[in-house]
C-alpha cells in the first residue's frame, strides 16, 4: 500500500491559504488452496474471499467465457462505469478446480482497491511490525476461516520546499495462514 499527501500553501502576510491532496494505491496478491471433494460446481456456485478490509464476491457464471463443465473461471471486480462507459478493473480472481481441490489466485493493483490492513498502519512508527487479521474464503456452501499472521514494514519520506510540503508513506505487508476444512 502506498499513501501520499501533498500540501500546497501560499499567500502573503495576512492572506494565506493551503490545500492538501491525498492519493493511495494498493497492490495485493493472495493464493488459496482448499478441499472441495464431493462438491458440485456450476455457474451458480459462489466464491467469496475477505481478508481484513479487502472483500471480493461473485459467481462462476460472472465469467463471460465460462461454459458448463469447465474447470476454471476468471472473475473481476470493477468500479461503476465512468461517463464514457469505461469500467476500471480493481481486482481479478482466477479459479481452477478439480473434483477434490480449488485453487484461487486473487490480485488487486489499483488506487481503488481496499488494502487488507495496511491503511490502519499508515500513521504508525517507521520500521518493521507484526500483526494479525481475520480472513475467510467461501466456495459454494463451504467456508474456511483463518487468522492471518502479518509481517510488515513502514517507510516514510517527506519533502518540504517553499510553498509545498508532502510525504509518501509505504506499508508493505506479507502474511500467511492455514485453515482446515470444517
Amino acid at each position: 500500500m502506498r499513501y501520499e499527501t501533498m500540501t500546497k500553501s501560499g499567500g502573503g502576510f495576512s492572506d494565506t491559504w493551503s490545500e492538501t491532496q491525498t492519493a493511495s494505491r494498493t497492490k495485493l496478491a493472495m493464493t488459496a488452496d482448499a478441499p472441495i471433494e464431493g462438491m458440485k460446481v456450476d455457474g451458480e456456485t459462489t466464491f467469496e474471499v475477505q481478508a481484513g478490509d479487502f472483500r471480493f464476491a461473485g459467481k462462476i457464471k460472472d465469467d463471460a467465457a465460462y461454459r458448463p463443465g469447465a474447470k476454471s473461471a476468471r472473475l473481476t471486480m470493477t468500479l461503476p462505469a465512468d461517463a464514457k462507459g469505461v469500467r476500471t478493473v480493481v481486482a481479478k480472481v482466477d479459479l481452477k478446480w478439480t473434483d477434490e481441490r480449488l485453487t484461487a489466485k486473487i490480485a488487486a493493483d489499483s488506487p481503488n482497491a481496499p488494502s487488507v490492513a495496511a491503511m490502519g498502519f499508515k500513521d504508525s512508527q517507521v520500521g518493521p511490525f507484526e500483526a494479525t487479521t481475520k480472513a475467510w474464503l467461501a466456495f459454494g456452501g463451504r467456508k474456511f476461516e483463518m487468522d492471518v499472521s502479518l509481517r510488515g514494514k513502514i517507510g516514510r519520506k517527506t519533502v518540504d520546499l517553499p510553498g509545498l510540503s508532502g510525504g509518501v508513506t509505504t506499508v508493505d505487508l506479507k502474511g500467511e495462514a492455514r485453515a482446515t476444512a470444517p
